[in-house]
Protein backbone atom coordinates (compact mmCIF):
# COMPACT_ATOMS: atom_id res chain seq x y z
CA UNK A 1 0.00 0.00 0.00
CA UNK A 2 1.77 3.27 -1.28
CA UNK A 3 0.08 5.25 1.61
CA UNK A 4 1.44 2.98 4.44
CA UNK A 5 4.96 3.18 2.02
CA UNK A 6 4.52 7.11 2.47
CA UNK A 7 3.82 6.87 6.33
CA UNK A 8 6.97 4.47 6.68
CA UNK A 9 9.18 6.66 5.04
CA UNK A 10 7.69 9.93 7.05
CA UNK A 11 8.48 8.32 10.06
CA UNK A 12 12.23 6.54 8.92
CA UNK A 13 13.12 10.69 8.25
CA UNK A 14 11.41 12.19 11.05
CA UNK A 15 13.78 9.45 13.01
CA UNK A 16 17.14 10.11 11.26
CA UNK A 17 16.74 13.90 12.24
CA UNK A 18 16.31 13.25 15.76
CA UNK A 19 18.54 10.94 15.95
CA UNK A 20 20.95 13.09 14.33
CA UNK A 21 19.44 16.30 16.88
CA UNK A 22 20.33 13.90 19.62
CA UNK A 23 24.06 13.23 18.37
CA UNK A 24 24.46 16.69 18.15
CA UNK A 25 23.24 17.22 21.54
CA UNK A 26 25.62 14.58 22.81
CA UNK A 27 22.79 12.41 23.67
CA UNK A 28 24.34 9.39 22.21
CA UNK A 29 22.26 6.48 24.27
CA UNK A 30 19.49 8.36 23.52
CA UNK A 31 20.02 9.01 19.74
CA UNK A 32 21.70 5.16 19.38
CA UNK A 33 17.87 3.72 20.37
CA UNK A 34 16.00 6.11 17.60
CA UNK A 35 18.35 5.32 15.15
CA UNK A 36 17.91 1.54 15.92
CA UNK A 37 14.43 1.92 15.45
CA UNK A 38 14.78 3.48 11.85
CA UNK A 39 17.29 0.76 10.87
CA UNK A 40 15.00 -1.92 11.84
CA UNK A 41 12.38 -0.27 9.74
CA UNK A 42 14.48 0.36 6.59
CA UNK A 43 17.46 -1.40 6.44
CA UNK A 44 18.85 -0.34 3.18
CA UNK A 45 19.16 2.81 3.73
CA UNK A 46 22.61 3.96 3.89
CA UNK A 47 22.61 7.43 6.13
CA UNK A 48 20.37 5.55 8.35
CA UNK A 49 23.48 2.94 8.67
CA UNK A 50 26.61 5.44 9.05
CA UNK A 51 24.35 7.47 11.65
CA UNK A 52 24.11 4.18 13.63
CA UNK A 53 27.97 3.14 13.13
CA UNK A 54 29.17 7.10 14.29
CA UNK A 55 26.49 6.82 17.01
CA UNK A 56 28.02 3.19 18.06
CA UNK A 57 31.86 4.59 18.14
CA UNK A 58 30.68 7.94 19.72
CA UNK A 59 29.68 5.22 22.61
CA UNK A 60 32.03 2.86 22.32
CA UNK A 61 35.02 5.60 22.30
CA UNK A 62 33.54 8.12 25.25
CA UNK A 63 35.95 7.76 27.81
CA UNK A 64 38.15 10.07 29.56
CA UNK A 65 41.87 10.24 28.14
CA UNK A 66 43.52 10.19 31.70
CA UNK A 67 44.67 6.26 31.86
CA UNK A 68 44.32 6.30 35.61
CA UNK A 69 41.37 7.50 35.83
CA UNK A 70 38.61 5.48 37.88
CA UNK A 71 35.63 6.55 35.42
CA UNK A 72 37.27 4.12 32.70
CA UNK A 73 37.23 0.99 34.53
CA UNK A 74 33.15 1.70 34.21
CA UNK A 75 31.48 2.66 31.48
CA UNK A 76 30.88 7.24 31.33
CA UNK A 77 27.59 8.14 30.96
CA UNK A 78 27.63 9.45 27.40
CA UNK A 79 25.87 12.14 28.32
CA UNK A 80 28.14 13.49 30.67
CA UNK A 81 29.87 16.67 28.67
CA UNK A 82 33.77 15.49 28.95
CA UNK A 83 35.82 18.64 28.94
CA UNK A 84 38.07 19.01 25.76
CA UNK A 85 41.85 20.27 25.37
CA UNK A 86 41.55 23.80 24.84
CA UNK A 87 45.37 23.65 23.19
CA UNK A 88 44.32 21.06 20.82
CA UNK A 89 40.93 19.60 21.13
CA UNK A 90 42.24 16.11 20.22
CA UNK A 91 41.90 14.75 23.66
CA UNK A 92 38.97 14.72 25.82
CA UNK A 93 38.72 14.50 29.83
CA UNK A 94 35.90 13.62 32.35
CA UNK A 95 37.33 16.73 34.61
CA UNK A 96 39.92 19.32 35.30
CA UNK A 97 41.78 17.03 37.58
CA UNK A 98 42.11 14.22 35.17
CA UNK A 99 43.27 16.51 33.01
CA UNK A 100 46.03 18.23 34.98
CA UNK A 101 47.13 14.73 35.98
CA UNK A 102 47.46 13.43 32.37
CA UNK A 103 49.42 16.60 31.54
CA UNK A 104 52.87 15.36 31.90
CA UNK A 105 51.76 13.01 29.59
CA UNK A 106 50.16 14.64 26.71
CA UNK A 107 52.02 17.35 26.71
CA UNK A 108 54.80 16.19 24.47
CA UNK A 109 51.71 15.35 22.14
CA UNK A 110 49.61 18.33 22.07
CA UNK A 111 50.43 20.37 19.36
CA UNK A 112 48.27 23.31 19.74
CA UNK A 113 47.83 23.51 15.81
CA UNK A 114 43.76 24.93 16.30
CA UNK A 115 42.82 26.65 13.40
CA UNK A 116 40.38 28.27 15.79
CA UNK A 117 43.07 29.46 18.01
CA UNK A 118 44.69 33.06 17.63
CA UNK A 119 47.54 35.17 19.69
CA UNK A 120 47.05 39.06 19.74
CA UNK A 121 48.68 40.96 17.87
CA UNK A 122 49.71 43.33 21.36
CA UNK A 123 49.91 41.21 24.47
CA UNK A 124 50.14 37.65 22.59
CA UNK A 125 47.81 35.94 24.51
CA UNK A 126 46.05 33.41 22.98
CA UNK A 127 41.89 33.63 22.08
CA UNK A 128 39.50 31.73 20.67
CA UNK A 129 37.58 32.83 17.64
CA UNK A 130 34.73 34.22 19.53
CA UNK A 131 36.48 36.24 21.54
CA UNK A 132 38.63 37.66 18.21
CA UNK A 133 38.79 41.73 17.68
CA UNK A 134 39.62 42.45 14.13
CA UNK A 135 41.74 45.74 13.65
CA UNK A 136 39.50 48.51 12.94
CA UNK A 137 41.46 50.14 10.51
CA UNK A 138 43.02 47.03 8.64
CA UNK A 139 41.07 44.25 9.09
CA UNK A 140 44.59 41.96 9.38
CA UNK A 141 45.21 41.99 13.27
CA UNK A 142 43.78 40.02 15.57
CA UNK A 143 43.20 41.53 19.26
CA UNK A 144 42.10 39.40 22.11
CA UNK A 145 40.76 43.01 23.64
CA UNK A 146 39.41 46.66 22.80
CA UNK A 147 41.79 47.76 25.18
CA UNK A 148 44.57 45.55 23.29
CA UNK A 149 43.13 46.86 20.17
CA UNK A 150 43.06 50.80 21.29
CA UNK A 151 46.98 50.19 22.82
CA UNK A 152 48.45 49.11 19.40
CA UNK A 153 47.00 51.96 17.19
Amino acid sequence: NSATKKKEVKFVKGHYWLAMSLKHQRKYKQALVIVEEAVHLSPKNTDLKLLHAEVKQKIESYRCENANCASNNSEIDAETRLMVCTRCQNISYCSRKCQKEDWPRHKSACTGDNPNRYNCTNCNKTFSLSQRIQCSVCGNENYCSQQCEKKHK
